[in-house]
């Protein structure tokens, strides 16, 4: 499984992502979140994982791995992505 890859790759995006955006407000919060998804969708590769990953896993258990305060969003937001494919 992909899990492992992914999730440091989610990780190090989120963590760009927050070094470059602020978190702090729920509207900064979906700004990171709606980055990390334009990052996923440019990526051939890391998509394929994240839907992989998406298909295998609970979404909820999904966020609870993401450590980082756009975890909800991100994770909503990938759900709609996913569906939207």
């Amino acid at each position: 499984m992909y899990w492992n890859v992914w999730y440091t790759e989610q990780s190090i995006l989120s963590f760009l992502l927050s070094q470059t955006y602020p978190t702090e407000t729920l509207s900064q919060k979906e700004i990171v979140a709606g980055e990390a998804i334009k990052q996923i969708e440019s990526n051939q590769t890391l998509r394929g994982r994240v839907i992989s990953v998406i298909n295998a896993m609970v979404i909820e258990a999904l966020k609870e791995a993401i450590d980082h305060p756009v975890a909800n969003i991100l994770c909503r937001g990938l759900e709609q992505w996913r569906e939207s494919k």
